[in-house]
């Protein structure tokens, strides 16, 4: 079967401690049963695409985006790629499996704060010039 690929769209979620992240995926993936990937989903690209972003949004959700100070073994979206790649290679397996589709390989293409969590980092603070 052929090998094709993924890629979302860069998603905002927040993480599991609430700061406002962007993150996307690629996703490797063949169509490993043809009557099923045909009968059981109407459209099945349209499927992984709509499956796979779910599966993205709610694997983000579950994970911080830096592991904490005080707990050096955390797993964390930006310090363990490895891992968060195979948890969410697993997501989407899921999802997909009963339309009859495999997943290759999935991991995240992109992961950044969202801009409303960088902004007030970057911005001085203003002050009033001296009158």
């Amino acid at each position: 079967m052929r090998i094709r690929n993924f890629e979302s769209a860069k998603i905002k979620v927040n993480d599991n401690q609430g700061n406002p992240i962007e993150i996307a995926t690629i996703v490797v993936w063949s169509v490993s049963d043809t009557a099923e990937a045909v009968f059981e989903v109407d459209d099945y690209e349209s499927y992984v695409t709509i499956q796979s972003e779910s599966a993205l949004r709610i694997m983000a959700s579950s994970f911080p985006y830096d592991p904490s100070d005080d707990a050096e073994a955390e797993v964390a979206l930006r310090s363990h790629p490895v891992e968060i790649g195979e948890r969410l290679k697993h997501e989407v397996q899921e999802r997909l499996g009963k339309a009859g589709i495999t997943v290759q390989e999935a991991r995240i293409s992109h992961l950044a704060y969202a801009p409303e969590q960088e902004a007030p980092e970057q911005e001085a603070p203003k002050q009033e010039a001296p009158k």
